[in-house]
């Protein structure tokens, strides 16, 4: 009789980390890890690792670890991200312990065989899909890694004449689809995202106001609420720590700034990528852009590209056609599981990383 085997799709994302399984079971989490600074801290968390919302409320007694922060292991090695010794061990554990919670939030059965597939950014070098595989399949049976936005694409039926960028935290990824798995070399990854217009927010109000108080989590959280490309945008009139004290303040225009920033580098992207086809395949590329990840929430970005496109485009209006996909969250995990369900067990049987290969060895 043959062994039970549970399927994993996994988005191992900058920001959020999502998980689908073959049991119907679907878990997003925060790609951070809190580790207690001291052992008074550990008493009193009564952890080794904290998660999710324990994270910010305890935020002073951790050590907090975002180990893909900006696309860091991932996409950018570790010596280019200019990781000491330590920062890479850490970053390297914290890997590890996100990679093996997120597998059971999904809570396979016991004696299950758990075969996954995990996206990673478009443009990923050896190392970073080796450093992706390695830790994966420490925890899952066999591991198979493909482009992030080709999951997207997969988990719609979109295989054809589409292209999709996927706009991460810390990458922005441009995979155009043409009816077989799209060849690295034909895709491209823009390393900014998210957290480049949280930096941006960041730097323009200190810059405005040298004394205020703004986190990370700050920005990222103006950005939530104010974030836009429309003429007509909300007010951000934000509430502060400036000079020792609260101060309302008008952050509107830097807001927009910040989150415009973002706009030219997907346009070029967009043009670069498609030039490389024939006519007639760029055109339905154009007319055919799937927006994907947290960053295609941000509010009339599909305008903006659009209206980006047509400039570049000589003026030519109706030149794109810019949607979203309706599940930001989950569209990349689904996608993965997806293509792990749907691959033959032959080619199951092909693939030799995992944990069941190691064992055997």
């Amino acid at each position: 009789m043959s062994e039970q085997t549970t399927y994993i799709g996994m988005d191992l994302g900058t920001l959020k980390t999502s998980v689908v399984s073959s049991c119907g079971r679907r878990h997003v989490m925060d790609s951070a890890v809190g580790r207690p600074k001291d052992v008074i801290a550990q008493a009193m968390l009564r952890a080794d690792v904290v998660w999710g919302d324990k994270i910010r409320e305890h935020r002073r007694a951790l050590e907090v670890i975002r180990p893909f922060a900006k696309a860091t292991l991932k996409f950018v090695a570790a010596d280019t991200a200019g990781l000491d010794d330590r920062s890479l061990e850490n970053c390297q554990w914290a890997a590890e312990q996100l990679v093996r919670h997120a597998i059971e939030s999904t809570n396979p059965p016991q004696d299950s065989l758990v075969w996954g597939v995990v996206g990673i950014p478009s443009r990923a070098g050896q190392i970073s899909k080796q450093f992706i595989m390695d830790v994966v399949g420490r925890h899952l049976d066999k591991v198979l890694v493909i482009h992030e936005p080709f999951a997207v694409a997969y988990g719609m039926g979109a295989l054809d004449q589409t292209l999709v960028i996927d706009i991460g935290a810390g990458t922005i990824d441009i995979c155009p689809m043409y009816g077989t798995y799209t060849a690295e070399e034909d895709q491209q990854t823009i390393l900014m995202g998210g957290d480049y217009i949280d930096d941006q927010i960041i730097a323009a109000t200190r810059e405005r106001f040298p004394s205020v108080e703004m986190s990370d989590f700050q920005a990222r959280r103006i950005k939530e609420r104010y974030g836009s490309l429309l003429e007509s945008r909300i007010p951000a009139h934000v509430e502060l720590i400036v000079d020792g004290g609260p101060q309302q303040i008008d952050l509107t225009d830097i807001v927009a700034n910040a989150c415009g920033s973002i706009v030219s580098p997907i346009v070029e992207g967009i043009m670069e990528v498609t030039n490389r086809f024939e006519a007639q395949l760029r055109r339905r590329l154009l007319e055919n852009i799937v927006l994907a990840g947290g960053g295609s929430q941000l509010v009339g970005l599909e305008q903006a590209i659009e209206q980006g496109v047509s400039e570049r485009s000589s003026g030519e209006r109706n030149a794109c056609s810019v949607t979203r996909v309706a599940d930001c969250v989950f569209a990349g995990a689904a996608g993965a599981l997806k293509l792990a369900m749907d691959m033959p067990r032959e080619q199951w049987d092909r693939i030799p990383w995992g944990k069941s290969q190691r064992q055997a060895a």
